[in-house]
């Protein structure tokens, strides 16, 4: 994930959070391809998804849905 560029907040707390595409995949339970395809369709995130994201990050459920 070091060479993206996050263009909105929630890719900013993806890219802060997670070192790798690897370690994100892993936490999120997808793969590389679903991971490219929710950093453009942040919609598709699950609730799940983002209480891990919020775990992770330690910003709130309620911040991390309101990026969306």
């Amino acid at each position: 994930m070091r060479t993206w560029t996050p263009k909105t907040e929630l890719q900013e707390i993806l890219h802060k959070t997670y070192k790798t595409k690897e370690e994100a995949c892993l936490r999120l339970g997808v793969t590389q391809p679903t991971l490219r395809k929710l950093f453009v369709e942040e919609e598709h995130l699950t609730y799940g998804q983002l209480k891990t994201i919020s775990k992770d990050s330690k910003v709130s459920l309620i911040k991390i849905i309101r990026l969306i």
